[in-house]
């Protein structure tokens, strides 16, 4: 009983010191962009002392996150985002549109309401650029290791459609059709961040 109860506080440890990542992370990037007279030396600093203070881990750790974050180009991952959200209108109106109308059940003769559409596409827009955002970090980090991120993501998503589709056929329609928008979406990103 022990292990589990020890387990599952490594766990917990492990998911706060990811949400305590972040918010140092966003709290350097909202410093190095509202004081102009802040260096990227000094964010390093600021981030390490936070991080250090709250998760005890060394110098090297929060030097190469921080340095991953601040090396983001946001002109082109801003170009990233809208590009990625342009490849998922045509992926899913004029390439896929049938396929993933018919494979997600989706009623085309319906007239959808407008307030629905602009929450969705608001939130589809939040999305892609939160997905970008980790690609860009991971391609800072290594290319080979975003690609990776990226074909094993796809690969989970693509195993998780096959527990909603007993019929193989569906089953390799919807994957084509999420998996693959996916996959484009994430060499998007990477290509974008090598820039």
């Amino acid at each position: 009983m022990t292990n589990i109860t020890e387990m599952g506080i490594n766990y917990l440890q492990k998911q706060l010191n990811k949400a305590i990542t972040a918010a140092c992370i966003t709290f350097c990037f909202v410093i190095k962009n509202t004081c102009p007279l802040v260096g990227a030396a000094d964010i390093r600093i600021i981030f390490a002392l936070f991080f250090n203070l709250l998760i005890q881990t060394d110098m090297e750790t929060c030097d190469l996150l921080c340095e991953a974050f601040c090396g983001i180009n946001w002109m082109w991952y801003t170009i990233a985002v809208v590009v990625a959200f342009g490849a998922g209108a045509i992926w899913h109106t004029f390439l896929f549109a049938k396929t993933w109308a018919r494979v997600f059940k989706v009623d085309m003769t319906e007239k959808p309401d407008t307030a629905n559409i602009v929450i969705t596409m608001l939130m589809q827009v939040l999305a892609t650029a939160l997905f970008g955002l980790v690609f860009f970090v991971l391609t800072i980090l290594s290319p080979w290791l975003a690609v990776l991120v990226l074909v094993g993501f796809c690969g989970w998503q693509k195993g998780t459609l096959k527990f909603r589709y007993a019929d193989w056929k569906t089953f390799v329609e919807a994957a084509c059709v999420e998996a693959g928008y996916t996959f484009v979406t994430g060499i998007i990103f990477i290509l974008f961040a090598w820039i």
